[in-house]
């Protein structure tokens, strides 16, 4: 997530550079109080994007859609991924992009709420890839959970426990957690063995 990569999507995609937009989008995953959803994360999504490029439809609009979808993060907020889709939307319009790009890149954004379990097409692969990190290796899947903690420090601990829990249930009580066959193969199994111990803690 760098300005190099930022100009060659605009490139891609034939939108103006706007530099300060890439400027607007690294500024605010450095904000205070964030802990993982940071400039770390983001690069770490396109990196996976990369990977599985070929198989993506519309890499670039994901791709776009995943510099945006953090934008606006507020542990006290419920509307973060609708702001940071209306964040993408208003660049988009000020860039002249057609209303169909605008359409799905919002679109996309908003899978990110993770709240439907049949996801498909592109919105499975963005689903699949910003949840990639329940599926990591125990160690760096324990490092996530405490800097979850970290971000929602101001919520006292019974009530972050209990909330948590049930979110983390939420993903256990679905007959898949990701929606494309690499991720199932790849995460599946990690990702439940992950959550289980997250639960564990929890009590």
């Amino acid at each position: 997530m760098n300005h190099d990569r930022w100009a060659a999507l605009m490139h891609r995609l034939n939108l103006p550079l706007s530099p300060e937009t890439c400027d607007m989008l690294l500024a605010a995953h450095e904000e205070p109080g964030r802990h993982y959803h940071t400039v770390a994360h983001i690069s770490h999504l396109l990196g996976l994007l990369d990977e599985h490029r070929e198989n993506v439809p519309k890499p670039d609009l994901v791709e776009l859609a995943f510099w945006f979808h953090d934008a606006v993060y507020d542990t006290r907020s419920k509307t973060n991924e609708v702001d940071s889709a209306e964040m993408a939307e208003a660049f988009l319009s000020a860039s002249k992009a057609p209303e169909i790009i605008c359409e799905r890149v919002t679109g996309l954004i908003l899978a990110t709420r993770h709240n439907a379990s049949d996801l498909k097409g592109a919105a499975a692969w963005m689903g699949d890839i910003d949840l990639s990190i329940l599926g990591a290796e125990p160690a760096r899947f324990d490092l996530y959970d405490q800097q979850i903690r970290q971000e929602y420090a101001w919520v006292p601990q019974e009530s972050f426990q209990n909330g948590r829990r049930e979110l983390l249930a939420g993903f256990l009580a679905r007959d898949w957690i990701y929606h494309t066959d690499a991720f199932r193969h790849s995460h599946e199994e990690k990702a439940r063995g992950n959550i289980r111990r997250s639960m564990n803690r929890l009590t």
